[in-house]
């Protein structure tokens, strides 16, 4: 980065907090300022962003500002629009060759993602959302037969496959495989490109551990390595833009990883292809970052066994109160050494372990985190945890230590408390659809507008007394209850929102 550049071009994934206000609240902890397009460009769930409008905003940048950007919304409008069946491919060739011809003018760093296809179809009928488990066991079933074509148990599965295509509707099939080999083209196209870019992350979208993506995966790298091109391939999909943050301002930095518990590394967690530890060296190959002893702390907590929703968390109890305590005491003398710490919970998926985090507050040391991270796949929790870990400085300025009180607030308060306790709260009144209707969202706003607004901002007064409460507002942005966004703004005005 070179003197006095303190702004960042930023191409979102989508118009989703996690997506954009995280990543922006990330940067800042560095004293960085993303430079977004206007949101009304961005789309909104499933009306898909404009990439001409986004393409023409870009051009008009300053070329020597560096640039973090999702492919998925430069060509094909989001990350939704570049599932869905009926997303044009060609207007998507056509904003990307675009795309390439304005990176060859730029003189700025260039850093870009883009997302394989998940296994999951997108459900845009409803026979769609009643054979969706069958396509996923067929894809789990596709990749079985191709990597055991020549071993005995070749024909039993092969046999099995077939028992399964049986059960799924031609139709339905044959569209959701000219969709994923439509993106296997396009994606094969941005791998071929790599070259003019000084990064290129390919990420998994809930990738599991076997399925068609993962073959497909393995066809692009093979494609990168036969052409020598520069390619990252990962499991995650959300956190990308927080790990090329990492990766285009403090590359080489070291953290050192504390585990929970001896076999955490080991533990396999919902929705990824592999154990935590090749999970936690696959982010920091992306972001090129280093593993050692180091003052910047990852600590990592979950408990034994499988992972398990954080929905189930109140089935299974507090945490084990002896590992629970010893993890606590490591980290408060981590903290009195003054090291930087933070905390990756990976006690569940979507959604942090209530017993930590109660205990971090109760015991005084959740304020004096760096950081906090326990949202949705372990991946997403990971990549934001890390790029907070080494994006904050050891000598923090007022703006700086100010930013990171405000984020961790924000993930404690939503990862944590509005994931693991009131969204199930919601969900138990309103029932568990995608979207809610008029009705529901306005009885859903209203929660979150007093009970949840109250109890964050008491939230902030435990964590930091003798500072006023931050004004911010809490909605539901794309009208579902999967996730909040909580937006501080000074003076009470929503147009200057915190970054």
């Amino acid at each position: 980065m070179g003197q006095g550049v303190d702004t960042i071009l930023f191409v979102p994934l989508d118009n989703r907090p996690c997506c954009l206000d995280m990543t922006e609240r990330i940067a800042a902890l560095a004293g960085f300022r993303l430079q977004a397009p206007p949101r009304a460009i961005l789309g909104h769930f499933k009306q898909p962003g404009d990439p001409l409008a986004i393409l023409d905003w870009l051009e008009a940048q300053d070329p020597g500002l560096p640039l973090i950007a999702s492919i998925d919304m430069l060509s094909w409008g989001g990350l939704i629009a570049s599932r869905h069946p009926d997303s044009d491919v060609e207007k998507a060739r056509k904003c990307f060759e675009r795309f390439c011809r304005l990176q060859m003018k730029r003189q700025g760093k260039t850093m870009v993602f883009k997302t394989l296809l998940r296994t999951a179809p997108t459900q845009t009928t409803e026979e769609e959302v009643q054979q969706a488990e069958q396509i996923v066991a067929l894809s789990r079933m596709s990749f079985l037969v191709e990597k055991n074509r020549f071993n005995p148990q070749a024909r039993s599965l092969e046999a099995a496959l077939e028992q399964l295509k049986s059960g799924i509707s031609p139709h339905v099939l044959e569209r959701y495989l000219n969709v994923r080999q439509r993106n296997h083209l396009f994606d094969s196209t941005v791998v071929s490109k790599a070259g003019l870019f000084d990064a290129t992350l390919i990420a998994m979208d809930d990738c599991q551990t076997e399925g068609w993506n993962l073959l497909e995966k393995e066809r692009l790298e093979r494609q990168a390595l036969r052409d020598g091109l520069n390619v990252d391939f990962y499991p995650g999909t959300d956190e990308s833009a927080a790990l090329l943050l990492a990766r285009l301002l403090v590359p080489e930095t070291g953290f050192e990883p504390v585990w929970g518990h001896s076999h955490l590394s080991l533990t396999q967690t919902r929705y990824e292809d592999r154990p935590l530890g090749a999970l936690l060296h696959a982010q920091v190959q992306a972001a090129q970052l280093r593993q050692g002893r180091c003052s910047r702390k990852l600590f990592l907590y979950g408990r034994m066994g499988s992972q398990k929703e954080a929905a189930q968390q109140g089935r299974f109890g507090r945490s084990d109160q002896d590992a629970l305590q010893q993890f606590l005491e490591t980290l408060e003398r981590a903290l009195d050494r003054g090291e930087s710490c933070v905390v990756a919970d990976l006690a569940f998926a979507n959604g942090g372990d209530l017993g930590l985090v109660e205990a971090l507050i109760e015991r005084g040391l959740a304020s004096r985190l760096t950081g906090y991270s326990a949202w949705n796949t372990a991946g997403n929790t990971l990549g934001t945890a890390i790029a907070n870990l080494v994006l904050y400085p050891k000598e923090p300025t007022a703006e700086q230590e100010r930013a990171r009180k405000i984020l961790l607030w924000e993930r404690i308060t939503d990862d944590a408390f509005y994931q693991s306790r009131f969204r199930f709260r919601l969900k138990k009144e309103l029932g568990p659809g995608l979207l809610l209707a008029d009705e529901e969202l306005v009885t859903a706003h209203k929660l979150l507008a007093d009970e949840f607004h109250r109890f964050a901002a008491e939230l902030w007064s435990k964590l930091f007394p003798g500072e006023d409460p931050l004004p911010f507002q809490v909605t539901l942005p794309w009208g579902r209850l999967f996730e909040v966004a909580i937006e501080p703004y000074p003076d009470g005005d929503p147009e200057t929102r915190v970054a």
